[in-house]
């Protein structure tokens, strides 16, 4: 404890006998790049601790290169030691508990950015949200062509918490079978989603805001790549997908979210 000595922790010791208490996740496989995003603390799976979020937006998934994975930790108390993340919801003996959320489509980098939101598909009145309530889980696919769309318009899929079991789940399901929200990007290679924050109340309107950064947004004024940032500060249809231009048009549009557009 003396200030004025440096201290060396090797983290190989982390989650070893005798070592520094923790866990080491591994990737399934090589070029993953497993915790390339991550997140912490979230209230997912209702009824547990403090959930994780880490992103492998290089997982190749059903032959489809880059596709993305992400993986939704559910508390797990006495869970130590290295942990590979094929054990996720994998229906074994030796299963960590959680989803494992595949990418779609080659290229998609799912898992590039993620984050605890909300609850945004799922709110509470304007204003009373008492912060134990679940999140909903954010996760940015910068690489994505949004329904054949625009390639590498990019597409934000954002899952709603509650109660829920281990799955993996086929990322293009989310919003049409299993309950959530798509925003999509609508420029070609805009990588809407290659950033993911929740933004509190910044708006002062009651609801919780979501931030979503697409660096390679073109703007006719501000010219090339002058980025884009994305605030919605809505509630989001469980069931149903928005574009990204339809945010902050007021009712102009018929499927239009509440929030801002920032052009750099």
């Amino acid at each position: 404890n003396d200030p004025n000595t440096t201290d060396t922790v090797s983290l190989s010791l982390v989650g070893q006998s005798g070592g520094i208490p923790g866990v080491v996740f591994t990737g399934e496989n090589t070029g993953d790049q497993a915790g390339f995003a991550l997140d912490g603390g979230g209230l997912f799976n209702v009824g547990t601790g403090q959930d994780l979020l880490i992103g492998a937006p290089g997982a190749d998934v059903n032959g489809q290169a880059g596709a993305g994975t992400v993986y939704a930790i559910f508390d797990q108390p006495g869970l130590s030691g290295t942990v590979s993340l094929d054990r996720v919801a994998n229906g074994q003996a030796d299963a960590v508990h959680g989803i494992a959320y595949l990418g779609s489509a080659a290229g998609d980098r799912l898992g590039y950015a993620v984050a605890w939101v909300g609850p945004l598909t799922n709110p509470p009145p304007p204003g009373t949200r008492d912060y134990t309530e679940h999140n909903d889980a954010g996760m940015g696919a910068p690489g994505a062509d949004p329904e054949g769309g625009p390639n590498d318009a990019g597409t934000v899929i954002i899952a709603q918490g509650g109660v829920i079991d281990d799955s993996v789940i086929e990322v293009d399901s989310v919003g049409i079978t299993v309950a959530g929200h798509l925003i999509k990007g609508t420029q070609a290679d805009e990588h809407l989603g290659s950033s993911l924050a929740a933004g509190g109340d910044n708006i002062v309107d009651g609801f919780e805001d979501l931030l979503i950064g697409a660096p390679d947004y073109d703007d006719l004024v501000a010219g090339t790549d002058a980025g884009l940032v994305v605030q919605v500060s809505d509630a989001l249809p469980p069931i149903g997908s928005t574009s990204a231009s339809d945010v902050g048009v007021g009712t102009a549009r018929a499927f239009a979210l509440n929030g801002v557009l920032w052009i750099g």
